[in-house]
């Protein structure tokens, strides 16, 4: 047995041991390489159907897993090969960091939220009455979900949003790399009266916390000035009954500081919150100085941050 790496694996043979974990699909090697020109370094050691795996990017001496994207790390399904695969990693002196869910929630933590439900039946009885009343005022302005194959009202909504958050974007480079490259990956766009106003980008996966088909809502962003249409609420709603309606049971409505805007309005789908912890990382969004990056980037013009978010980007792995 040997540890292959990078071009000496053959990706059809990695994608036939991760099946559905799409973050952990070989494509993602070729999508952060190509926007970001990070160094990768996808390890596998495999005997027969036995293999440990690790879909990784090298910075300094960290092996981070996997940047930009969701919960990855290591994957195996022998203890022995895994440990091989482990020790390879320190005789190199390198560091593996990667994200995990915890149960554990602090007032400092960012979750994820997980909705689980059979049917879109129950998934409707089990909000509460006020958030079904949001709902229908949203479906009163005739509002329109579009399933879209571009990400250009995705990108255009979130760059907006997120440089009210105060947060640098990713190019739309990554976006149209992704769309094109992971085909469990969605864009949906809300339309009013034929302008795009809400967005999602979303990617289907196993969940972690059940192994279980699931879809994950990876990036999703408003255009404030149409919030008095209740579109957040649209866009959601329709997307989570959609796949229910297809027979995924499980929702990642993705990740938010606890008490946080975003928090409030993911808990009124009255989901099951996980602490997302770091090994061997930091919280960049605890960091003091991040919060006054963070503050500054807010006040700068739209389009100045557009076009320096994406090369910023790079380094917030």
């Amino acid at each position: 047995m040997k540890i292959l790496i990078n071009n000496q694996i053959d990706s059809n043979v990695w994608n036939s041991y991760v099946k559905n974990n799409t973050f952990y699909r070989f494509e993602w090697l070729d999508i952060i390489q190509n926007t970001y020109n990070l160094e990768p370094y996808y390890l596998i050691l495999n005997d027969g159907d036995k293999f440990a795996l690790l879909p990784a990017f090298k910075v300094k001496n960290k092996l981070i897993s996997l940047p930009y994207t969701y919960i990855v790390g290591f994957l195996s399904n022998s203890e022995e090969l895994l440990n091989k695969l482990k020790e390879y990693i320190n005789k190199n002196s390198l560091i593996v960091q990667y994200k995990y869910l915890s149960n554990t929630i602090k007032d400092t933590s960012t979750v994820t939220a997980i909705i689980y439900a059979d049917s879109s039946d129950l998934f409707w009885k089990k909000i509460s009455s006020n958030m079904r009343n949001q709902i229908r005022k949203s479906q009163q302005y005739k509002l329109v979900l579009k399933k879209e194959e571009s990400v250009n009202n995705f990108h255009d909504i979130y760059s907006k949003k997120m440089h009210t958050l105060g947060t640098p974007i990713h190019s739309k480079h990554f976006f149209k790399n992704i769309l094109k490259s992971i085909k469990n990956s969605y864009v949906f766009t809300v339309l009013y009266e034929e302008k795009a106003v809400a967005s999602m980008f979303c990617i289907i996966t196993n969940d972690i916390t059940t192994n279980q088909k699931a879809l994950n809502i990876t990036w999703a962003a408003t255009d404030s000035s149409y919030d008095k249409y209740y579109t957040n609420y649209f866009l959601y709603y329709e997307v989570i009954k959609k796949f229910i309606d297809e027979g995924i049971s499980s929702i990642d409505l993705g990740t938010c500081k606890v008490d946080s805007s975003q928090y409030k309005f993911k808990n009124k789908w009255k989901p099951t919150f996980y602490s997302i912890e770091q090994y061997n990382g930091k919280d960049y969004k605890n960091n003091k100085r991040m919060i006054l990056i963070s503050n500054l980037w807010k006040k700068l013009p739209l389009s100045v941050a557009n076009y320096l978010g994406p090369k910023l980007r790079k380094y917030l792995v």
